[in-house]
C-alpha cells in the first residue's frame, strides 16, 4: 500500500521560481498548488534573495510538507546566471533546513526519467504526462516553471519509497 504524502517541489530560478505542492503518492497524486514565484528585478541582488527566501518560508509554512525535492543545478553556459540560481539554491536549502523537512535533489534527467521514461524527452512530452499523471485543472494555464516542478514533485513520489529505507 502506498504511503500518501504531501510534497513541495522547487525550480530554482533566479528571477522565477517553480514551486508545486503535491499529495497523494505516485499512482494518483493531487496538484494542491502550483505558481511561478518572481522577484521583482528593481531590487537589489540581496533583496532578491531575500525576498526568494520569504516566499519559500510562506509556501512551507502553508502546506508543510513531509518531503521536499529541488532540482540540482545544470551547467549553463552563462556563468552570471549559473551564480545566481546556486545562490537561490542555497535560500532555499537554508528555507527547507530551517522548517526542518527531508529534502531530496534530482537532476532534470531523473525527473523526465520519472515523469516520462525518456531522459530526454521534450518540454511538451513533460508537459503532456504531467496532466496526464496528476489529478489538477487539465484545462489551467501553467508556464514552463510550474509544469517542470510539478514533474519535479511526481519524481520525489517516486523516488520517496527508498528514501525512507
Amino acid at each position: 500500500m502506498s504511503q500518501k504524502r504531501v510534497i513541495a517541489a522547487f525550480d530554482p530560478g533566479y528571477d522565477r521560481l517553480g514551486v508545486a505542492v503535491l499529495s497523494g503518492d505516485v499512482h494518483s497524486p493531487t496538484l494542491l498548488f502550483t505558481r511561478t514565484l518572481r522577484t521583482e528585478r528593481s531590487l537589489e541582488h540581496d533583496a532578491r534573495l531575500y525576498s526568494l527566501g520569504k516566499q519559500v518560508a510562506h509556501v512551507l509554512a502553508e502546506y508543510q510538507p513531509s518531503l521536499c525535492a529541488l532540482e540540482t543545478l545544470f551547467f549553463q553556459v552563462n556563468r552570471k546566471t549559473a551564480l545566481a540560481v546556486a545562490e537561490a539554491r542555497g535560500i532555499i536549502r537554508y528555507e527547507i533546513a530551517r522548517a526542518g523537512v527531508p529534502l531530496v535533489e534530482l537532476s532534470p534527467q531523473a525527473v523526465k526519467i520519472a515523469a516520462t521514461s525518456d531522459g530526454r524527452a521534450s518540454k511538451e512530452a513533460v508537459e503532456r504526462m504531467v496532466r496526464r499523471l496528476t489529478r489538477m485543472d487539465n484545462n489551467a494555464q501553467l508556464g514552463d516553471d510550474a509544469i517542470d516542478a510539478i514533474a519535479l514533485a511526481i519524481a520525489a513520489l517516486a523516488h520517496a519509497p527508498r528514501l525512507q529505507q
